[in-house]
């Protein structure tokens, strides 16, 4: 389902704004933020669009309500072609994407909308969806082989700048290899690999730093199910200016700590994905188990957990090693 934030509207007519996410083909919500006036409510009616509406008149008592965290990055409902969204001043800016078959990719392959979409998640299970009109997308991901090969065959460069890739469903050979001969992606920065196995790295590095796009890549990150000895990762560290781990989530995007490994033998940890092992006791053991030449240790605040010094002094109570909260 999509979400019409009501509130980012400012300056633009709330009709042609909704009209704009309906050509996208899916149902949507109606968030609160303003009290839509009759006009678009009637318009609304006359579209024939599925809605869900949450608007609420703001003279009305309220309860207290709480916004569950990381609300907005749930993978799609199945069922729906195109997943949850995000409006910045009424343009579609962020999808959570999902496609059961071929049927969905077409109902809304071409639609205008999309030509404003920045961020693009694909949904577990989703075809890999990727639209010629996504002219202003900047991340994107995960995808299989098929949406890669996609991106390759592209008549004109993406805009990328961040591609989350899976390497963990079909062996590690085969979508670095496609990666590899992928000469679209001119301001690719940053890349993510889901590996099922932490040592597929070595299958795929010979492939990848081959590739056009890679002098200019400036953060590797790998998703791994189980990391292993943290200490084994910074051997990677000449691969990108920063060389990063984390553990694959649920949904496939990066949970837990993520440890990075950038020049100078400095390190950064941050929370980057809601995860079990995302606590402080499984902090100080990840930074106990980094190497001896670690120069600096920075903690660093994300969306998901804003790091203070008494995070810092934990650390140093139960790891032993002095460490800064950027």
């Amino acid at each position: 389902m999509l979400f019409v934030a009501l509130s980012c509207l400012q300056g633009r007519p709330m009709a042609r704004a909704f009209d704009e996410l309906a050509a996208l083909g899916a149902g949507i919500q109606l968030t609160p933020g303003n009290f839509p006036t009759a006009a678009f409510r009637d318009h609304v009616a006359a579209s024939g669009v599925v809605t869900r509406d949450r608007c609420r008149d703001p003279r009305a008592p309220r309860s207290p309500a709480r916004r569950e965290p990381g609300a907005l990055d749930r993978p799609a409902r199945r069922g729906d072609p195109a997943g949850c969204a995000h409006v910045e001043r009424g343009f579609l800016a962020c999808a959570d994407v999902y496609a059961a078959d071929e049927r969905a990719v077409a109902a809304v392959r071409g639609a205008a909308a999309w030509g404003t979409v920045e961020t693009a998640r694909i949904a577990p299970g989703s075809r890999d969806m990727i639209d010629p009109a996504m002219v202003a997308l900047r991340d994107l991901g995960p995808l299989g082989l098929d949406g890669v090969a996609q991106l390759a065959a592209a008549a004109r460069p993406w805009p990328i700048e961040r591609l989350h890739a899976l390497v963990d469903r079909i062996g590690p050979g085969e979508v670095a290899d496609e990666l590899a001969h992928t000469t679209t992606l001119p301001r690719l920065r940053r890349l993510v690999l889901g590996l099922a196995d932490a040592t597929w790295i070595d299958h795929v590095r010979g492939d990848l730093v081959a590739a056009p796009w890679w002098p200019a890549l400036v953060e590797l990150t790998v998703l791994v199910r189980e990391p292993g000895p943290i200490a084994a990762w910074p051997g990677y560290r000449d691969l990108t200016a920063w060389f990063a781990v984390a553990l694959a989530g649920d949904d496939r995007h990066p949970a837990g700590w993520q440890v990075a490994f950038g020049p100078d033998r400095a390190v950064e940890i941050s929370m980057v994905g809601w995860h079990p092992h995302g606590t402080l006791p499984r902090l100080a053991q990840l930074v106990r188990e980094l190497p001896d030449d670690t120069r600096t240790i920075t903690l660093v605040s994300s969306p998901y957990r804003v790091c203070h010094g008494d995070d810092a002094a934990y650390v140093r109570d139960h790891a032993g090693r002095a460490i800064i909260v950027a």
